[in-house]
């Protein structure tokens, strides 16, 4: 399914309206300075180009040149483009190289495969298989933790992409993020791992991927991510249900694969719990 398609996934509509709710909460409460946000496995920037005018800062992560170009291109038709920083490389633990399996159905593309049923399910086939380049967030930021100079790393990543693709003017270390949307078809435990330090440091508001498919076909319990984000400091940790349903869950509901996405709160955004409904169940199909 597009990521602008409103059909939905199994009778679920709009499956990113309530992403989009929780975003445009968490930036009414940013406060005076400029917002910083990281969209990471940005494809075309439909959750997050909509909340981004300079002075705002957009960081967006996107390996495929397909996707890259409608990103950019949206932006310009919304009036974001002066805002936006498209980097061309993939996020992970380390830096390198990974290959990524893209589908028919580009924002489907992963880094960890998928199995035919998956690919019947919705209606994909396997197009390409493209290397792409992944660095770690750390290494982009002021903590540098990974080792080669934030520089000549960056350099390495942009001189495998077209010139056009090259964002004019970036420097590192990149700002550090005010919110942080992560959704890379199972390799967020990775993502988490590689950004460990600047996520601890700044404590970001945090819209990660919470998905039983993808984090089983990437060989991991999808716990972890919760697991990861406590031990970064992450006190209010949350799962999002579907379209409409603006309450936030905890305790029992998190095991359920209804749960798509979990928002970990920055102690600055804590004022957009006051007055959610919060439930350690999700409703009845």
């Amino acid at each position: 399914m597009s990521s602008s398609d409103g059909a939905g996934i199994g009778g679920y509509g709009d499956i990113h309206e309530n992403l989009r709710f929780w975003i445009g909460r968490l930036v009414s409460l940013s406060g005076p300075d400029p917002l910083v946000l990281y969209d990471i496995g940005a494809n075309d920037g439909e959750l997050t180009l909509p909340f981004c005018r300079a002075p705002r800062r957009l960081f967006a992560f996107e390996p495929l040149p397909a996707a890259r170009g409608r990103l950019m291109q949206r932006a310009v038709e919304t009036g974001a483009d002066k805002a936006l920083t498209v980097l061309p490389c993939a996020l992970g633990e380390t830096a390198g190289q990974a290959v990524m399996d893209v589908f028919t159905d580009d924002t489907f593309s992963t880094l960890h495969g998928r199995p035919q049923d998956d690919l019947d399910q919705y209606g994909l086939r396997l197009v390409d298989r493209s290397e792409v380049p992944v660095l770690a967030l750390d290494s982009l930021t002021d903590t540098g933790s990974a080792g080669e100079s934030p520089p000549a790393v960056l350099s390495a990543v942009l001189s495998t992409v077209i010139e056009a693709s090259v964002p004019a003017g970036l420097t590192v270390p990149l700002p550090p993020p005010d919110i942080v949307k992560i959704d890379v078809e199972g390799a967020e435990r990775s993502v988490l791992r590689g950004a460990g330090e600047t996520l601890g440091r700044h404590l970001p508001s945090i819209l990660i991927e919470y998905s039983c498919i993808n984090t089983k076909n990437a060989g991991y319990a999808r716990e972890e991510i919760l697991e990861t984000l406590r031990s970064l400091g992450y006190e209010e940790v949350y799962g999002l249900y579907r379209n409409r349903d603006r309450s936030l869950f905890t305790g029992a509901a998190l095991e359920s694969c209804r749960i798509w996405n979990v928002l970990a709160f920055s102690p600055r955004h804590r004022s957009a719990l006051e007055g959610v409904e919060i439930r350690d169940a999700v409703p009845p199909e």
